[in-house]
């Protein structure tokens, strides 16, 4: 597989091409950054399928004739505003597009990508992303959730306090009963949003 990490020599980026580096499946790593020597002082990873470029992607232009090398897929960890550039150079150049960043700029392009045969699947980073996953995953063992909270992650934080604060208690009852060692990290956590939804500073 040959990969196209945009933004890789980002907290998210290198991540990725840490893992990415050490998959069997993936022959190839283009790690397309506006700061591409930096990726020299990650001494954690293995250079030898990683070949890092310069791009700037405030270059619609640039983007399109980088992701013509024919990839397999697309990770975007690119700042929220070049959601949509990538997604159009994606759609313009029929490759796969993993991005990490929430789709309301891209909804609209759903049909273009079915007509091109590719798959676009956002907010797939760590916030959105592993944290949705979280939210999903405690439903079993903490309980329903208030309905409020299935649109919190999806209206950047309205009533977050209100919707998470249930689940943390609940969270908190369930720790304490099987006495984890991690109930004073959790109990902190719980406290200081109890105290900011008592002082309405959210």
């Amino acid at each position: 597989m040959k990969i196209l990490v945009l933004g890789g020599c980002g907290i998210q980026g290198r991540a990725a091409l840490y893992d990415l580096s050490r998959n069997a499946g993936v022959v190839h790593i283009t790690c397309a950054d506006i700061q591409p020597d930096i990726i020299h002082t990650f001494t954690f990873l293995e250079m030898a399928k990683i070949q890092p470029v310069g791009l700037d992607a405030n270059d619609p232009n640039a983007l399109a004739s980088i992701m013509d090398e024919k990839f397999d897929i697309v990770l975007d960890f690119l700042p929220s505003q070049s959601t949509r550039t990538v997604a159009e150079a994606a759609i313009k150049n029929s490759v796969h597009l993993v991005n990490t960043n929430y789709a309301y700029d891209i909804l609209d392009l759903d049909h273009a990508a079915k007509e091109k045969g590719i798959s676009i699947i956002p907010e797939c980073g760590l916030d959105p992303g592993i944290d949705l996953i979280l939210y999903k995953y405690s439903l079993k063992y903490f309980g329903p959730a208030p309905s409020c909270a299935w649109d919190a992650p999806m209206k950047s934080g309205e009533s977050s306090i209100r919707c998470i604060l249930p689940i943390l208690i609940s969270m908190r009852r369930y720790w304490k009963s099987v006495q984890r060692y991690s109930m004073r990290r959790l109990n902190a956590i719980y406290l200081l949003l109890k105290k900011i939804k008592k002082e309405n500073i959210y």
